[in-house]
């Protein structure tokens, strides 16, 4: 019963499967008595159980005191709805009664689980960092805007003072050291006395050292100051673990062998990789902060940089949102807009248009796709292109990121909108009821641009294509499944 009420009654704690009566699960309960309670009038909804000798208070109590399972809300703000809302409403309008779903009271209770995503995301960047440093780069900051990582030459051996610690690049092998000591030569060489984390007491000259060795911090050496005994050599080795420990950096690495210029730049792009994560979270976070509001304002801002809105008012591209009902619309709008759908024919347009609805799900690769000419292949390229920017702009804005088109079934829907058989465009590792229901999906977005489009050509071809997907097998479940519908609502014979 999709009804909200004042109270909700629940005649007994259990539903009959097929095979017997199963009590009723959390889950289950939960979606029962959620339905207790109109928005916006009762201020808390009850949820009555009917007594029963067969279930007793304990069982009931259990289901209702039970933290198994979250009710979460699918409820958000699309662009269609907001489309909609600038249509019909003020925006303190639509604030409001975002601010009045339940999808406003669950975000309020993830935002401690945000902050945990935060320190995650700073752990990696942590750790990513640490990659470079043994690599002999140092990084310029780690807010944006703070420039690239760049190589840095450290001072020379002859500036290093007891209770440094150093990172020493030599041949593939990366290494943490705290100088216990230094000597110098005659003739200018200076040599350092060094120990590991693990407690290995080396004595290195300039020629051990590839780079100039990087220097990390500054530690104080116990006292009394004694290098030469080994007791106070192992507590320096102690010391010096402790400290990397606490940097977050690992005691030893040992680099691949090849170019050490293309190590730094995959450290590098982990680095920035690790930087674009904290700054999602820390939207995500403004974004759970601010509620359903926030997510309206942030959709506003990419309607405004798209072209579809500006301050509150829609533009002819946000005009199309308004009659497109798809996770896709803010793309299919925008395509419609840059004459994306233009001088294609029927299947093409058809094909094009796949790639909006289909998503591939299978753990195992995708076939490559295949196009009926470069034309078509073109429009697909520009579309993915155009989706990587809208997919940045929501990435930056802590939004969640609107599914990249896919073309794997581009060659399979323009084969079946040309008239081929089934078994020529199915193959037989390829379900039957997959292939309709990824036509009918097609033929349900093409029916929509049909209605929206700009232009009589692509609205005719829209109804061109939809007449040509939706023919035998695909036309014979679309009607038995009106046939069912109609038998479930009473409409039938």
């Amino acid at each position: 019963v999709n009804l909200p009420a004042k109270s909700v009654v629940i005649e007994q704690l259990s539903r009959f499967r097929g095979e017997g009566h199963v009590t009723l699960t959390a889950g289950e309960y939960t979606q029962l008595t959620g339905r207790a309670g109109r928005r916006g009038i009762d201020s808390s909804g009850h949820a009555y159980a009917l007594w029963s000798p067969y279930e007793s208070f304990g069982e009931l109590s259990r289901l209702a005191r039970s933290t198994d399972f979250v009710l979460e809300s699918a409820f958000r703000p699309t662009y269609n709805m907001a489309a909609n809302l600038m249509n019909r409403v003020l925006r303190n309008e639509a604030i409001n009664l975002l601010e009045r779903s339940f999808a406003q009271y669950r975000s309020n209770s993830n935002i401690l689980r945000l902050n945990k995503n935060l320190d995650k995301a700073r752990a990696s960047l942590k750790t990513a960092q640490g990659e470079l440093k043994r690599l002999g780069v140092e990084h310029a900051g780690d807010g944006p805007g703070t420039g690239v990582p760049t190589a840095t030459s450290g001072p020379p051996l002859e500036k290093l003072r007891p209770g440094a610690i150093i990172e020493r690049l030599h041949g593939n092998e990366a290494q943490f050291l705290l100088v216990l000591g230094t000597t110098s030569r005659r003739g200018g060489e200076h040599r350092l006395r060094v120990v590991t984390a693990r407690g290995k007491v080396m004595m290195l000259s300039p020629t051990d050292f590839d780079t100039a060795p990087q220097l990390i911090t500054d530690l104080e050496l116990p006292k009394p100051y004694a290098p030469n005994r080994r007791e106070y050599q192992r507590t320096c080795a102690r010391l010096l673990k402790q400290a990397l420990n606490e940097l977050g950096i690992v005691l030893e690495i040992r680099r691949p062998e090849g170019d050490l210029r293309a190590e730094r730049a995959k450290a590098t792009r982990r680095v920035e990789q690790a930087q674009i994560g904290i700054d999602a979270a820390k939207h995500q976070i403004e974004v759970a902060e601010g509620g359903l509001a926030q997510s309206l304002r942030a959709i506003e801002e990419i309607m405004d940089l798209f072209g579809c809105s500006q301050d509150w008012v829609l533009t002819p591209v946000g005009k199309y949102l308004q009659g497109i009902f798809h996770e896709m619309d803010l793309l299919t709008a925008l395509s419609l807009s840059e004459d994306l759908f233009t001088e294609l024919s029927p299947p093409e347009l058809a094909g094009l248009v796949s790639t909006l609805t289909y998503e591939h799900r299978s753990r195992l690769d995708p076939p490559p796709p295949w196009y009926p000419n470069t034309s078509l292949k073109n429009k697909v390229g520009v579309l993915l292109t155009r989706s990587g920017q809208l997919r940045k702009a929501e990435r930056e804005r802590g939004l969640p990121e609107t599914r990249e088109p896919d073309p794997t079934i581009v060659g399979l829907v323009h084969g079946w909108a040309s008239g081929h058989a089934l078994a020529d465009v199915v193959d037989d590792t390829s379900s039957v009821g997959d292939f309709v229901r990824h036509i009918r999906q097609v033929v349900d977005l093409l029916s929509q641009i049909a209605d929206v489009a700009p232009t009589p050509e692509v609205r005719e071809c829209a109804r061109e294509a939809c007449r040509l997907l939706d023919r035998d097998l695909v036309a014979a479940a679309a009607r038995l499944q009106e046939t069912e519908r109609g038998m479930v609502f009473g409409d039938g014979d």
